[in-house]
């Protein structure tokens, strides 16, 4: 008893398809576990979920730990809310932004929203509002962008960034966002 070849070319056919299709949903499920979107009366809103960096450059004032972040951007505006966390040993009064990309440097202005302290760290939560066309450019780019937290009081200035092999892992979920968001204009 053997196999027909119409038969074994049509198993091989549902093979492929079935495995087109799994890797397909396992992309899906990992792009899940990355942001979130919904609609808005403004348009569609994507967020991405919470990530973190770690500390490259560590400034005067004893910064530890890590940067973590999060965006929310909404499709009617050419600008992308950035916010993140960063933990200091000190108390550490941020009032700007740098990232730094390999077309430059740009800088921005970042709004406190709130500071606590907690058992070895103070924590700075803040806010940071980028141009869209900057978000879109500092991940198609192969090496990882540095973001640069100021104090124009302590005139510390700690960099963060993602580690090469971080950045070779996250960067393709960026990409496929940022695909996402054309597609959907």
């Amino acid at each position: 008893m053997g196999f027909s070849v119409p038969a074994f070319s049509t198993m091989k056919r549902l093979f492929v398809l079935f495995s087109l299709l799994s890797c397909v949903g396992v992309s899906a499920q990992n792009m899940k576990n990355f942001y979130r979107q919904a609609k808005h009366d403004e348009g569609t809103l994507y967020f991405v979920l919470p990530r973190e960096m770690a500390c490259c450059e560590a400034g005067p004032g004893g910064f530890s730990g890590s940067l973590s972040y999060d965006y929310t951007y909404l499709d009617a505006r050419d600008s992308v809310a950035m916010l993140m966390t960063v933990a200091t040993d000190g108390v550490f009064e941020a009032d700007s932004v740098c990232f730094e990309t390999v077309r430059g440097a740009f800088g921005f202005g970042a709004e406190p929203i709130y500071r606590t302290a907690g058992k070895r760290e103070w924590r700075s939560r803040l806010r940071c509002v980028v141009p869209y066309d900057l978000w879109a450019e500092m991940y198609r780019a192969s090496e990882p962008f540095v973001l640069r937290v100021y104090s124009s009081k302590s005139g510390a200035g700690p960099g963060f960034s993602d580690k090469r092999k971080t950045w070779k892992k996250i960067r393709p979920y960026f990409g496929t966002l940022q695909e996402t968001i054309r597609l959907n204009r």
